[in-house]
C-alpha cells in the first residue's frame, strides 16, 4: 500500500472521523504523509463518516472540489462539471 500512495500526485483530501475506533486518526496521519499532495481534515465523527456527519463531511468534499477547480486536474474539471449555472 505505502507504494502505490507515494505514486500518487494528483490532489487528495483525506478527510477522517475524530472518534473512529476501527482506524484511529494516527493512520489517517501515516496515509497524509505518504500523499504527496494531500490535505487532511480530521472531523467530529466516528468510523463511517457518510453516516456520522453527512452534512460535514459534504463540506468538506465541495469544499476541497472548489478548491482545486481552478486547474486541469480531474478535481478540476469536476468542480466545472457541477459549478451552478450563474444567472445574468
Amino acid at each position: 500500500m505505502k507504494q502505490g500512495l507515494a505514486r500518487i500526485r494528483a490532489p487528495a483530501l483525506v478527510l477522517w472521523g475524530e472518534w473512529d475506533a476501527v482506524f484511529p486518526a494516527l493512520y489517517a496521519k501515516r496515509i497524509r504523509k505518504l500523499l504527496s499532495n494531500a490535505e487532511l481534515n480530521v472531523i467530529e465523527g466516528g468510523h463511517f463518516l457518510p453516516l456520522d456527519a453527512p452534512r460535514v463531511a459534504g463540506e468538506e468534499i465541495a469544499e476541497f472540489i472548489r478548491r482545486a477547480g481552478t486547474g486541469t486536474s480531474a478535481p478540476g474539471r469536476l468542480a466545472r462539471r457541477f459549478r451552478p449555472a450563474t444567472s445574468s
